[in-house]
């Protein structure tokens, strides 16, 4: 008899996010993680016991990914700037992955909010700095330009808009000015 597979849960989790990455999370299936692993669906259900616990786990993974995303894109500008930037640009390369964190309730103005300031902590570094507002006007303004790139992001993530790199960063420059207009 030959030796069985051990399969881990991070394996599971991995196939699991191959298949949102392509399909969506609620593509994430005993069947299609199965097929994606090439194995039964037994070693599935060792690790987890249903699949929606499966599914909450892989969008936990795919914040952690989206979260490394954005720390590790190329700066540009400012904090602020690069942050609007790679916020658009996980969205137009992470389609699927983009709508799992909106659909499980991540990218909420709150949610955006304190994850700035608990992960990347400049809104009151980079926004205050850069305009000498108070951090109150600051996060105000962060506010209001992260609802404009929500609102880029999400028209490219759903294909209803096309713009190039340099578009994108136009149209930021061009928010965060108007924007900062209303403080000055």
């Amino acid at each position: 008899m030959p030796p069985k597979v051990k399969t881990s849960k991070e394996d599971v989790i991995k196939a699991a996010l191959k298949v949102a990455e392509k399909e969506g999370v609620t593509a994430i299936s005993a069947k299609s993680v199965s097929s994606q692993l090439g194995t039964s669906v037994a070693p599935i259900f060792r690790v987890f016991a249903t699949i929606e616990e499966l599914r909450n786990e892989t969008v936990s993974q795919i914040y952690a990914q989206y979260i490394a995303y954005l720390k590790d894109y190329p700066f540009e500008r400012s904090k602020f700037f690069t942050y609007g930037l790679a916020y658009i640009q996980f969205a137009k390369e992470y389609p699927n992955l983009f709508n799992a964190l909106m659909e499980w309730g991540f990218f909420t103005a709150d949610a955006i909010g304190k994850e700035v300031s608990n992960q990347f902590g400049f809104i009151e570094d980079s926004v205050a700095s850069l305009s000498s507002l108070s951090v109150e006007q600051a996060q105000e303004l962060f506010y209001h330009v992260w609802l404009y790139t929500h609102g880029i992001a999400c028209l490219i993530c759903k294909g209803s808009l096309h713009l190039s790199e340099e578009e994108e960063k136009k149209l930021l420059i061009t928010a965060f000015e108007s924007f900062l207009r209303n403080y000055q």
